[in-house]
């Protein structure tokens, strides 16, 4: 079932981003414009993000009678997270840019995490890996986002050493902090992503290739 959410229209031009979240088990898509999220449509069921994320990606579009050329970028986490919800997220994102020649926006769903918490000073973030295990990574906010660590997979009885005086912030990375960190990217002028995706943990089992097919 997919549940969407609407804040706000804005009708003066500005850029237009659409963002894709798949990373950690649910499929969620949002537009921004102008620094305003327009529509979100989020689905809660795992595992259903390969046959979910193009038609939830159409019907956002259609809903908001916007084409994928009046997209200025599509942004998409890169990780890490669950290994098949990054590769379809990833694998979307790329062949809507192979096909329509708009970039894409790579963006680690730990710095998703960061740049929306509330809190100031040194933070970690952490994703649950299950068996017992985190992703995190350490970061220093205050009037911007700095990186003090890379991303890391780690034991459970491992974070409080990590986080020595930290705040420490555990969820699950959103689509619409996703696309108001790459809008905020964007408007500063960045242009260069990562477009790889953020493993850091061996996937289980591989994949049988699959072919997706986008039409623009």
């Amino acid at each position: 079932m997919v549940n969407a959410s609407v804040s706000g229209q804005n009708g003066d031009k500005g850029a237009i981003i659409l963002a894709m979240e798949t990373s950690v088990g649910h499929c969620a898509v949002s537009l921004i414009k102008n620094n305003v999220i327009t529509q979100t449509l989020q689905i809660e069921e795992t595992g259903q993000q390969s046959s979910a994320l193009i038609p939830m990606i159409e019907e956002l579009l259609q809903q908001n009678a916007l084409s994928y050329h009046d997209c200025d970028a599509f942004a998409c986490t890169i990780g890490p997270g669950g290994f098949t919800g990054i590769r379809v997220g990833l694998t979307t994102a790329k062949a809507l840019s192979l096909v329509s020649g708009i970039p894409v926006i790579g963006i680690s769903s730990l710095e998703t995490l960061a740049f929306a918490s509330n809190l100031k000073g040194d933070i970690v973030v952490m994703i649950d890996a299950y068996r017992g295990q985190y992703y995190v990574q350490r970061f220093r906010k205050g009037d911007g986002l700095q990186s003090l660590s890379d991303p890391m997979l780690v034991e459970a009885g491992m974070i409080a050493a990590i986080a020595h005086g930290a705040k420490i912030v555990e969820a699950k990375p959103q689509v619409e902090d996703l696309a108001k960190l790459a809008y905020y990217k964007w408007s500063r002028g960045e242009r260069h992503f990562p477009t790889s995706p953020l493993y850091i943990r061996e996937p289980d089992a591989k994949l049988p290739q699959q072919k997706l097919e986008v039409s623009v």
